[in-house]
């Protein structure tokens, strides 16, 4: 890739990764409030967190071999 292209990129994943994050804080926030509800209620809300947790560890990665790349 490219010197500025894998910039871009660089900073396009870092930006996705803020929002994932940010995702992820507010479903723990949620977590921390909410009460019990029905087994599919619960089962839908920890499937959101562990999708949550998923995507900023994925970017996570992502940004790691991009960096790595670009050295």
């Amino acid at each position: 890739m490219k010197e500025e292209t894998i910039k871009e990129t660089i900073t396009k994943v870092e930006q996705e990764l803020q929002q994932a994050e940010e995702e992820l804080r507010n479903w723990q926030d949620y977590d921390f409030r909410r009460e019990d509800g029905s087994m599919r209620q619960d089962a839908m809300h920890e499937k959101h967190g562990r999708d949550a947790k998923q995507e900023v560890n994925s970017l996570k990665l992502k940004l790691d071999e991009l960096k790595n790349e670009k050295r």
